[in-house]
């Protein structure tokens, strides 16, 4: 073991520098465009994992936990541990049958809220783009997006005539955190699946369509109508005249950058897609969360709904995490969902109104119940419990003088005996502290190399206002890693850490609060160059609350 932390301690001075500030002679530090170069201050990098702790250049950050933007992510030791037990999901169902759930309140009374995380891409972006290149994806606490459901009185009063045949409904979707409401006129035939989503003209006139919104509701309603067939038709014979289906979008103040920011980085659309999805799957009861099957077939179906919405099929990464919450992932075939979006893109050229066949209906509903198991993604949960027996004096070693080692030894000094204290541990915590030494320089590279690529290619990856900020917070004691999640850019900055005494009661930690001293001096410090905006956002779990589920939010 003392040769391997050795090996690694050494490493990390090579290419930081030591405590007396030699200079770095590694490769990728003196190559240029290969990432940080001599200017970048990290020379006097040290291992630092003491307790005690568009484009204005605006950085959003974490308010309570970690200030800074996207996602503070809190690291929990045990996550920090590899598990090569944790077993892969794959996404595949098989011949899904769609059942309906039993002895549910009469739908013209049910109000359905479904919920789904934000996420931050910490390690794998551009390369998960590729199969089979992993990307390890954070869901987020605090920038969550809720869809809520129900049948309500037509917006602002207006008659709208249901004729006897029940051939249309209006759909009116609020957005109370945007002050928005989009009106809709769904026309369906009662032979077939062919459906039509038009905008009414009764709606705001200062509201535009929104694509992700009505491209998801095309997708999802056209896929529940083949699915129930003419039991459809009988759900939506409302029994009260000017009533539409209405769906109001709410979500955390994090996930959209309600204040004045661009972007969070966050994955808002995403999640907002997949949440508009499962809300509207449970809602008509066609599956439900509760369900890994009702799972799989929110997640092929909000995969499909977003590609249709941006315009292209992307790794897929957030809307997993959207679904599942925070996991190893890699992609679906990138020819798994083409030719389908190809088939609506074809029925949809004038732009007046949205159109979905039976035809192509029918191949969406056996795409999403993976009639021909083709979906190929691959999730890998974090699945280590908290609190397991094997990790408590992990945690306590942590807690007491382990955290001011790794803080201020050298490769020289990790060469000489350790204090009898940390001998005391169990042979865990070593194990602990070898892999959180594994994950600061695994990050560290990876952050370098997508500096390098950004140099290349004359594009911003990492800002250098970006740069600075990370390679500061990354000497703050305790902290493990810092980067741009995803594809980069001035979105946000994520920030691992080792938790530190408790703070706020509870509500906060003394890491923590040293990230967020850091990040308001260095914002008043830059003459409004660099605005650190604080976030509530903390990395979730796997599963359950921590991913798509119903929650008990009311209208």
């Amino acid at each position: 073991m003392w040769g391997r932390i050795t090996q690694i301690a050494e490493k990390l001075d090579d290419t930081f520098g030591t405590e007396e500030g030699g200079e770095s002679n590694s490769n990728s530090s003196s190559n240029g465009g290969d990432g940080w170069d001599e200017g970048d201050d990290f020379a006097d990098e040290d291992l630092e994992f003491d307790d005690d702790w568009g484009n204005n250049d605006q950085v959003p950050a974490d308010e309570d936990e970690l200030p800074e933007a996207p996602l503070a992510s809190e690291v929990d030791p045990e996550i920090l541990v590899e598990n090569g037990d944790a077993p892969v999901f794959e996404q595949t169902n098989g011949d899904a049958a769609v059942s309906l759930a039993q002895d549910a309140p009469p739908l013209d009374d049910r109000v359905v809220t479904v919920s789904s995380p934000g996420k931050a891409l910490i390690a794998g972006g551009y390369l998960v783009l590729e199969s089979p290149n992993p990307g390890v994806v954070i869901a987020a606490k605090g920038c969550k997006f809720y869809s809520t459901v129900a049948f309500r009185p037509t917006f602002g009063g207006a008659s709208v005539a249901n004729n006897g045949g029940g051939s249309f409904i209006p759909v009116d979707v609020y957005s109370p955190q945007f002050d928005q409401v989009f009106t809709y006129k769904l026309s369906y035939s009662q032979n077939n699946s062919d459906i039509t989503l038009g905008v009414r003209n009764d709606g705001p006139s200062e509201s535009p369509g929104n694509k992700f919104i009505e491209r998801t509701l095309l997708l999802t309603i056209g896929y529940i109508r083949t699915a129930l067939g003419d039991k459809f038709t009988d759900l939506l014979e409302i029994p009260r005249p000017n009533t539409s289906l209405a769906i109001k979008l709410r979500a955390d103040n994090d996930s959209s950058g309600g204040t004045e920011v661009n972007k969070t980085g966050l994955g808002s659309s995403a999640a907002l897609v997949t949440s508009l999805v499962g809300a509207m799957l449970e809602f008509f009861e066609v599956t439900t969360l509760a369900e890994t099957e009702g799972l799989t077939i929110s997640h092929n179906l909000a995969q499909i709904c977003h590609c249709y919405s941006q315009g292209k099929v992307g790794s897929g990464f957030d809307v997993s995490s959207a679904v599942y919450g925070s996991h190893v992932y890699t992609r679906f075939s990138k020819s798994l969902i083409h030719s389908l979006l190809v088939g609506v893109d074809k029925l949809n050229t004038n732009g007046e109104s949205l159109h979905l066949s039976d035809t192509v209906a029918r191949d969406l509903l056996d795409l999403v119940n993976d009639t021909t198991k083709q979906w190929d993604s691959t999730v890998t949960p974090f699945t280590l419990p908290k609190d397991d027996f094997a990790y408590t004096p992990v945690i306590g070693g942590l807690e007491r003088d382990g955290a001011e080692i790794l803080a201020n030894r050298t490769a020289e000094q990790w060469k000489k005996p350790m204090p009898s204290s940390w001998h005391e541990f169990e042979g865990s915590s070593w194990y602990v502290a070898g892999k959180l030494l594994d994950l600061r320089m695994a990050l560290l590279e990876s952050r370098q190399n997508l500096k390098g690529m950004g140099n290349a290619a004359s594009v911003p990856i990492e800002p250098d206002v970006q740069t600075k900020l990370a390679n500061a917070t990354m000497k703050l004691p305790g902290v493990i890693a810092v980067g741009v999640p995803g594809a980069g850019g001035y979105d946000a900055l994520f920030v691992l850490y080792v938790k530190g005494e408790e703070t706020s009661d509870g509500f906060s930690d003394k890491v923590r609060d040293n990230i967020g001293d850091l990040w308001n001096k260095m914002s008043a410090a830059a003459d409004d160059e660099i605005v650190v905006c604080p976030l509530n956002a903390r990395a979730a779990g796997y599963g359950g609350q921590d991913g798509l589920c119903v929650t008990n939010l009311e209208w």
